[in-house]
Parts: C-alpha cells; sequence; structure tokens
C-alpha cells in the first residue's frame, strides 16, 4: 500500500504551547490505515521518518517525552470532518466571510474562519487570538466613547471589565436578542 499521505506535514507548536511540542499530520488513505495502526506501531513510524529526515544533518531526534495520537474518523464528534471549500464556492474569500462579525455582538473564530491556516490546530487558535483582539478593541473604543460623553468610569475592582452596554436606543438586551416592551 502506497504511504502517500503518511506524516507528510510536521508542525512545531513550541511557541503556542509552551514548550516543545511536534503534530505530525496524516492525509488521504494513510488516514484510514493510520485509524487502525496500534498506538506505539504509530509513534515508531513518525520516529522513523523525522530522524531520517534529520540524520544526514547530524542531529539526532530523542525519543518524546509524551505522545497523543487523534483517529479524527473515528471520533464521534468529528466523524473525520474538517473545513474545506467546495467546488463552485468564492474560494478563499470563503474563510473571510465566515470570520465576519454580527452587529460586533457575535464573533466567529475557528479553523473555518482563516484562510491562510484553514483546518489546522493553529488556524483555530490563531482564530481565537485575532476574535479577541477584535473584541478588546471593541471594549476599548466603547470605553472612550462613553469618556468623551462624560461618562466615569464605576469604580469596580481592579481587574474587572465592565459590562458592556447596548447603544441608546438599541432594543436588544446583551444577548442580541429583543427585549420586549411593556
Amino acid at each position: 500500500p502506497s504511504e502517500r499521505g503518511l506524516y507528510y506535514l510536521f508542525y512545531q507548536y513550541s511557541g503556542l504551547a509552551g514548550g516543545a511540542v511536534l503534530a505530525a499530520l496524516v492525509a488521504g488513505e494513510a488516514a484510514v490505515r493510520f485509524e487502525e495502526m496500534p498506538t506505539e506501531e504509530a509513534l515508531s513510524r513518525v520516529m522513523r521518518v523525522l530522524r531520517e529526515i534529520h540524520r544526514p544533518r547530524g542531529i539526532e531526534v530523542p525519543d518524546p517525552v509524551q505522545a497523543c495520537f487523534t483517529r479524527w474518523a473515528s471520533d464521534p464528534m468529528s466523524c473525520g470532518s474538517y473545513s474545506s471549500i467546495s467546488v463552485g464556492s468564492l474560494g478563499a474569500d470563503d474563510y473571510d466571510a465566515m470570520a465576519q462579525s454580527v452587529d460586533d455582538r457575535v464573533f466567529f473564530a475557528g479553523e473555518a474562519t482563516i484562510k491562510k491556516w484553514p483546518a489546522t490546530m493553529h488556524g483555530a487558535y490563531i482564530s481565537g487570538l485575532r476574535e479577541a483582539a477584535k473584541i478588546s478593541r471593541m471594549f476599548e473604543q466603547q470605553r472612550k466613547e462613553r469618556g468623551a460623553a462624560g461618562h466615569r468610569p464605576s469604580s469596580k475592582k481592579a481587574g474587572t471589565a465592565p459590562r458592556p452596554r447596548p447603544a441608546a436606543g438599541d432594543k436588544r438586551g446583551l444577548g442580541g436578542e429583543a427585549e420586549e416592551e411593556e
């Protein structure tokens, strides 16, 4: 059987994970076979690939401290799924469309919202940072607008974030739902 797709790409996540973390990707028919592979065999095979890559440069690859293997196709919560764009779609613009916030009240993050790194864990993580920054900027702008209108910040404990307030005339509650008038 073909080895195509077996450990075809490695991602090094030490900057995001706070330690040495390496992820190996498996795709296509190799992913189907990987699902049935015993963990010990999968680890042995990925370490062999890594050592073959680095041996010519004189780099010794140590055994990992810990190894974790996901098996997405047999995971009942994902069934092997990840984002992809369909034939006839707008292409990469679809990822931008999925990332659009709704009325600066609902924000979207995840691997389906980032065209530079779609269908990846780091894409999901980075998109979460992107949306957190948008929300932070939005709150900062609201604080500035309230300050310019003569409002004084409350004397709550230091470090607590103010609750967002609906804009003047806004009939929606904080959850975005319309409040009933009496």
